[in-house]
């Protein structure tokens, strides 16, 4: 349905052919998998593995810096080890981490728990706890919703103070404090108690209600509430500016954070060693309640933000992307059975019923024709310029980004379905950009590189945990990775369009060239996501059966393009591109669906939940691929923009590329320069 369909069948397809076995009876340790006889199978638009090279090796490893934690293959009776925490993994400050900090499973309530006690006993420098505690935060949306998580984080929050202590006093004037306030042995108290403290003498123990202790009872006491509250609020702000933007969209999660924050601010004057904790948690709600006047006119979330193919103007298209939120607007047209087309302007989240209904009323349907409301009879289709059609549900929301290249959608009724055709492809697309044969290709793969770079930052950390764990329990936006997608599957049509598209074979021969340039450069910039796109346009089925244009290219660029091939190269869980990949320092553009692949292997291939029970280790294992990604983009990228004469046009065209997604039209067009063999 979507343009990203080979993509999602990239992330899914073998996933969901494997069969779990039984997990080990303790619940720690993930069960194996059945493998498929192909891992290339996983990504049907790479080119297939060399026949006897698609079994891994048992020497082979997922690279750690490509988004799992030292795991071998195993090919033993056909089986496939699990993803599973290595014990020689290595935290980054060079010490073996203790595996007891993730080789448990336990209900989402105690993981707080193991979270928070972690944090109070460990020292303040501490990798291990640091490690463990972005963890929980990034994968706590699977196993706890972040209502429930701040709401036992309230409950942890120590409520008690100076106000009235138990002491149990025995013969010999020693003194035990019991409860939550503090866990310490007999302490000597002398005269200690207040003449004016109120008094029940059981035989030879006396219960003592007090309000004023010695300033020794006061530390002894004060020592773990006031640790505890520390630890419950750098949790909660870690939480909280982990999300960002994300908490603008989630008003309960917002409230119960103004709620933790008024709490905490009464017990300042109590506990001074808050005052940090409370500043970072008094800015963080400052933040979310921050909203600008209305009346001012250069609002930017007033403004409509563009999608790919959405700029009506040049001088929109040259912005700096900034990241999608539900809330953003944006525009779209609608289509009739007719061809004919309204345009709506529509929040990115909105709902498909609202779409309907927007568009009912932009139709100016009349209710009063009709025995009932004429939106009740009025569905949304999405097609595809293969003719491929999509119904969408009312309660589906945030359709927009997972739309394809090339992909309409329809208002029509449930009768007129079947009839829906697809606008009419345009083979003769309008070239208004520059002629790629005579543009400067150095400007051009920094154009590329700079656009991929702002698509890659605007990906928020959790959006990749929310697309791989989707689900009726998980319906988290992830609007900026889907169309971090869509750009993968725009950049391989765009190359196999440019060269079906010339007619010329000695200017088709030089278009081959100039890509296969274009990816070399992209490479040396390490932008190995447009890289990976650009040479999987090459290997597009109607363009590698262009025997005559292939054999007019010097041998010098076949013996590159030979080259990028291997590094392409599926077989052995793409052992080539994660060596390469290993060698490289931020920053740098990976192949985000190969990084996705990874974590929905993780996701497959172990079970989230262990009698009821969650397996940490398996959030653990997922958040190190998600700190991969951090990692990329760890250190800013810099590029000699601007350099050629004509670098606006450039930017402008490979900001809005036009293409042809219809695989079957490009085989016509493949067909039309050189025909087939009688």
């Amino acid at each position: 349905m979507t343009g990203m369909k080979q993509i999602e069948k990239f992330l899914k397809k073998q996933t969901s052919t494997l069969t779990r076995s039984r997990v080990d009876k303790d619940g720690f340790f993930p069960g194996t998998l059945k493998r498929r006889p192909s891992a290339s199978k996983i990504l049907p638009f790479l080119k297939d593995t060399v026949p006897g090279n698609d079994s891994p090796s048992p020497k082979d490893e997922f690279s750690p810096d490509i988004g799992c934690l030292e795991n071998k293959w195993t090919d033993t009776d056909d089986e496939l080890t699990s993803p599973s925490l290595s014990s020689g993994e290595m935290s980054p400050n060079g010490s073996t981490l203790s595996s007891k900090l993730w080789h448990f499973s336990d209900t989402p309530e105690n993981i707080v728990d193991h979270v928070l006690e972690g944090l109070m006993e460990a020292p303040k420098s501490s990798t291990d706890t640091e490690i463990l505690l972005d963890d929980f935060l990034l994968t706590h949306s699977v196993f706890m919703p972040t209502d429930k998580l701040l709401q036992v984080l309230h409950k942890q929050y120590p409520s008690f103070g100076k106000h009235r202590i138990v002491f149990i006093i025995k013969s010999n004037r020693k003194l035990q404090l019991f409860g939550k306030a503090c866990n310490s042995p007999l302490i000597d108290m002398g005269a200690a108690l207040s003449p004016q403290a109120d008094s029940h003498v059981s035989g030879s123990t006396c219960v003592t209600y007090c309000t004023s202790v010695s300033e020794r009872a006061e530390n002894c006491n004060e020592a773990y509430p006031e640790l505890k509250k520390q630890k419950v609020l750098k949790i909660t702000v870690d939480w909280a500016e982990k999300c960002k933007d994300l908490l603008l969209e989630d008003e309960k999660a917002v409230k119960l954070l103004k709620d933790l924050n008024t709490i905490a601010r009464k017990d300042l004057h109590l506990y001074p060693n808050l005052n940090e904790e409370i500043s970072r948690l008094q800015q963080m709600v400052e933040s979310v309640e921050y909203r600008p006047p209305e009346d001012c006119s250069c609002l930017r979330k007033k403004q409509v933000k563009p999608l790919f193919r959405h700029f009506s103007r040049t001088d929109i298209c040259l912005q700096q992307r900034e990241p999608l939120r539900g809330t953003d607007e944006i525009f779209c047209r609608i289509y009739a059975t007719d061809h004919s087309y309204v345009t709506i302007k529509s929040r990115l989240s909105a709902s498909v019923q609202e779409i309907v209904l927007s568009v009912a009323e932009k139709l100016q349907h009349c209710e009063e024709e009709s025995k009932e409301p004429v939106h009740k009879n009025l569905l949304l289709v999405a097609i595809r310029s293969s003719g491929e059609k999509t119904m969408f549900r009312l309660d589906e929301d945030s359709v927009f980004t997972t739309l394809g290249v090339n992909t309409h959608l329809f208002a029509c009724t449930k009768e007129s379905v079947e009839s829906l055709v697809p606008p009419p492809a345009v083979e003769r697309l309008s070239h208004e950009g520059p002629e790629i044969n005579e543009t400067n290709m150095v400007e051009m793969a920094n154009q590329i590189t700079a656009f991929d770079w702002e698509l890659l930052n605007c990906v928020h950390e959790l959006e990749l945990i929310h697309y791989v764990f989707r689900n009726e329990s998980i319906r988290r936006r992830t609007a900026n990775l889907e169309l971090v997608l869509q750009r993968c599957s725009e950049v391989q049509h765009w190359v196999a369009t440019e060269i079906l598209m010339c007619e010329r074979l000695g200017k088709r021969v030089q278009l081959l060239k100039t890509f296969i340039n274009m990816a070399a450069l992209c490479k040396e910039k390490q932008n190995l996501f447009s890289f990976f796109a650009i040479v999987m346009g090459l290997c597009n089925a109607a363009v590698s059966r262009l025997c005559l244009t292939w054999e007019k290219l010097p041998a010098k660029c076949k013996k590159l393009f030979q080259k990028f091939e291997s590094l392409t190269d599926p077989s052995r869980n793409h052992k080539t591109y994660r060596d390469t990949i290993a060698r490289m320092k931020p920053p740098l553009i990976p192949f985000v669906p190969l990084l996705l692949k990874d974590m929905t292997f993780i996701h497959e291939g172990n079970k989230t939940f262990l009698n009821q029970l969650v397996n940490f280790e398996k959030m653990h294992m997922v958040a190190s691929a998600v700190r991969t990604l951090r990692k990329y983009r760890s250190s800013p990228l810099n590029l000699e923009l601007d350099s050629a004469a004509n670098h606006i046009q450039i930017k402008a065209y490979i900001r809005q590329l036009h293409v042809i997604d219809n695989q079957q039209l490009l085989y016509d067009l493949s067909y039309r320069l050189e025909p087939k063999d009688p």
